[in-house]
């Protein structure tokens, strides 16, 4: 692919030189820089020189994209040519250059100047060049990668005859210096000049190590009465003690060593692990008390960046360790998330990061929106020299087009306008229904002045040709509609809630359906347009066959807990049915790489109320319904066992009324309210400011109210294939995004879950009273242990859940099941 060059004979410089001995130096410049402005033809530049062979593959593909692209755009593949290996070349080209004094500039930093007949690009690195390739390819050739893939790929305006001096900059510098969207087609993330740099993720589990557990415990946690399990998870592994000296000096010599081991590293992270494991010794308790509470969560921000503040005095003030071998500035970083959002009152050192996470998509919510930008200004005022930003772009697992580019566009000028110019946001692009919001946000993280309005006018125009004002219409119209209906502001809403498509009815998705059949009808059959309507046009199908899906479950649901009282057969045979559509539709698509993501959402445990549907079925009918026994032949054997007992059976609970003594309900720690004690279960929860605990009556039940994550929970011990029923009573009232799910874990002899099942999940609204459910279960082959759970997310603070009774009866034995079922058959 590469010819040398050694430096060129070159008659212009000889004649430029001659021309300054006879004249005078002013004269001369006058002169070449009126060289300078005769119009450079493009088709006159047929070589890219480098000075030196490239070692990145990304610059290698760089350079095989634009010559492509020029190929085709101005009609001739430039050779690309390395200096110094013996060919000799004359003639106009483009020229990469190394310039050290564009060192620290923001990461793809490049300048671009004429000289004469060559175009001559300088950079610190090759990330520099290889985003002056695609400034050029963007803004010259008219390149355009709207989605990954060839389908997204489009020209966009006409090319010039000749160089465009608009484009001659000393220095082009984008916005911001790391500019990631993850996870992102490698590709799509290069030719949209996207670009990494800081490490800034979830990081202590790799620093407080389980060996050290024994030698050093007072570096882990102390949880009171749960034992402290250290297994090297960034998901799971409690965080360490932030106020033990040994876990300072820990965390510093481990950013010491990766700074020694890696020259050119430019961050560390110190941020927290993936959970609220905080340790809860008084010494602890000391710093965070008197508790105060952000977003409805413990503030611990004084806990973990006094932490980051004393690590940052060890690895820069003691140890000297302030830049890389390059001469750039490290920094350790640290998430400001969940129980750390808020601004911490005291200076922080200059070194640190503090990524601020915010789901920016939800400024729809103006006290929210005010409220994030208030609290952006006062970390921009902390001390720090620089700040992060990590927001939540989503993209599946959401099933529906969740659009904001109206706070994509507000959002991003302001972090930039605050000091933020660290950026990542997780975005798994669903791409029909996410339409231009990666292209968009990679433009404006690329450029925060570019004009957004004219961003989407060519997203729609060029990428969808005549279909542009009706796919348009379809992507505002969503957008519209979910700032009008999202409502309060929350962590994330709706992520991973199989009910979140209730805030797309049925409706708002017909409309939207109406404006894909439009667009379709615009474009010509077997068209690029027409494929790429019809790209959105299945991912909403996925949208539109979830929603019937969950509409299916809920009113399944609804009539499982006595809500509704007729149609049990025609509610299970409907659901089933649309289950099974839905499933296989879904496991279709994703085979497109332009749906791909969608695998995501179908990670996600969805809840199947079938098996509690079957006591009121049989009851309402008097009678089995053959099609319903071929599908659940052990729920009805246990069924009819039930019904012929009286409705009686053997509990495997000591304390289903979930009785408790009202004067031994005891706070574990300086966090949270008072808990029960009550024999057989279990109870496991996040401290919020909300919650709140209670009995239902004097000394039973429980009463569940403002959680943010509440488990009640407890094992048993089961027969293989033996037949069981849970028979609960409750009462609610559920908001949308609040999840309340029982949920069975079966175990196998090593202890292990190897099958879940989430029975149902409570609708939103109010239940109208106490209801009850009854949902038949049979042990699986290889289960000897079964852990029930009645788990709560996300209550708003006047949710509440009430908690009568649960029990656990044993039906039939393993010997049993074969003989009822052979009886109802």
């Amino acid at each position: 692919m590469y010819r040398s060059i050694r430096s060129p004979f070159n008659p212009l410089f000889l004649s430029s030189c001659f021309f300054f001995c006879a004249t005078t130096a002013s004269h001369a410049l006058s002169l070449f820089e009126a060289f300078n402005r005769e119009p450079l033809a493009l088709e006159s530049l047929h070589a890219i020189q480098l000075e030196e062979r490239p070692e990145s593959e990304a610059l290698d593909c760089a350079l095989a994209d634009f010559s492509a692209l020029w190929a085709y755009r101005v009609g001739f593949l430039p050779q690309v040519l390395i200096e110094g290996e013996g060919v000799i070349v004359n003639r106009a080209s483009i020229i990469l250059k190394k310039k050290r004094s564009l060192k620290g500039a923001h990461s793809g930093t490049f300048s671009i100047q004429r000289k004469g007949i060559q175009i001559v690009i300088k950079a610190y690195d090759t990330k520099g060049w290889i985003d002056a390739l695609y400034t050029i390819a963007h803004e010259v050739l008219g390149a355009r990668w709207y989605w990954p893939g060839p389908l997204g790929f489009e020209w966009a305006g006409e090319v010039p005859q000749v160089w465009p001096k608009a484009l001659e900059r000393a220095v082009i510098e984008p916005s911001f210096d790391m500019r990631t969207l993850y996870p992102m087609n490698s590709e799509y993330s290069r030719r949209n000049r996207l670009s990494k740099g800081y490490s800034f993720n979830h990081n202590l589990a790799r620093i407080y190590k389980p060996e050290y557990q024994s030698l050093a415990p007072n570096m882990y946690a102390n949880l009171g009465a749960k034992v402290t399990v250290v297994k090297g998870s960034t998901g799971y592994d409690p965080q360490p003690n932030f106020t033990a000296p040994e876990a300072i000096q820990l965390a510093t010599l481990a950013a010491v060593e990766h700074f020694e081991k890696n020259p050119s590293a430019r961050s560390f992270s110190l941020s927290p692990n993936d959970n609220t494991l905080f340790d809860s010794s008084a010494v602890t308790e000391k710093v965070v008390t008197p508790i105060r509470y952000f977003r409805g969560r413990p503030d611990y921000t004084p806990l973990t960046f006094a932490f980051a503040n004393a690590v940052a005095e060890g690895v820069f003030n003691r140890a000297g360790l302030w830049n890389n071998d390059r001469g750039e500035p490290r920094y350790l970083t640290m998430l400001a998330y969940y129980w750390t959002e808020q601004s911490p009152d005291f200076v922080l050192h200059p070194r640190i990061v503090p990524i601020l996470t915010s789901d920016r998509a939800q400024w729809q919510d103006a006290s929210y929106r005010e409220e994030d930008q208030a609290l952006i200004k006062r970390w921009a005022q902390s001390g720090v020299e620089r700040l992060g930003a990590w927001d939540y772009y989503f993209g599946t697992p959401y099933p529906y087009p969740r659009q904001f580019n109206q706070w994509i566009i507000e959002s991003l000028p302001y972090l930039y306008d605050h000091g933020v110019d660290i950026f990542f946001s997780q975005l798994p692009a669903f791409w029909g229904l996410d339409g231009a919001k990666a292209w968009l946000s990679s433009q404006l993280l690329w450029s925060v002045k570019m004009d957004s309005d004219a961003l989407l006018d060519e997203f729609y125009q060029e990428f969808f040709g005549e279909a542009h004002g009706a796919i348009r219409a379809f992507y505002q119209r969503a957008e519209a509609h979910r700032n009008q209906y999202a409502g309060t502001a929350s962590w994330i809403k709706y992520y991973y809630d199989e009910a979140g498509i209730e805030l797309f009815p049925k409706l708002i998705l017909s409309e939207l359906r109406a404006l894909i059949s439009e667009a379709q009808a615009a474009v010509k059959a077997g068209s690029r347009y027409a494929q790429r309507v019809a790209i959105v046009s299945e991912a909403f199908a996925f949208t539109e066959s979830f929603a019937e899906y969950h509409a299916a479950r809920k009113a399944l649901a609804e009539y499982s807990l006595g809500i509704q009282s007729r149609g049990g057969l025609e509610y299970i045979n409907r659901f089933l049915d649309i289950q099974e559509r839905f499933l296989n539709y879904a496991n279709f698509i994703i085979k497109n790489p332009l749906h791909a993501s969608a695998k995501g959402f179908l990670l996600l445990g969805q809840s199947d109320p079938s098996a509690g549907s079957i006591i009121p079925i049989l009851k309402e009918l008097n009678r089995v319904e053959p099609s319903l026994f071929r599908r659940f032949p052990a729920e009805i054997a246990i069924t009819k066992a039930w019904q012929m007992s009286g409705e009686c059976g053997d509990s495997q609970l000591a304390n289903s009324e979930l009785l408790s003594e009202p004067n031994e309900w005891q706070r574990r720690d300086f966090l949270g309210p008072a808990v029960p004690d009550i024999a057989d279960w279990k109870i496991g929860f996040r401290p919020a400011q909300y919650f709140t605990l209670g009995p239902v009556t004097a000394d039973a039940g429980l009463r569940i109210g403002g959680a943010d994550m509440f488990n009640l929970y407890t094992f048993t011990p089961v027969e293989r294939e033996a037949g069981y029923l849970i028979k609960a009573k409750l009462a609610y009232q559920v908001s949308p995004d609040c999840r309340a799910q029982i949920r069975v874990d079966w175990v196998d002899a090593s202890g292990k879950k190897f099958k879940q099942q989430r029975l149902i999940q409570l609708p939103k609204g109010g239940s109208g009273g106490v209801l009850s459910l009854h949902i038949p279960l049979r042990a699986p082959k290889g289960a000897t242990e079964v852990k029930l759970s009645f788990l709560v997310f996300r209550q708003a603070k006047d949710d509440w859940i009430e908690l009568h009774a649960f029990d656990w009866l044993k039906i039939l034995d393993r010997e049993e099941a074969p003989h009822y079922a052979a009886e109802n058959l």
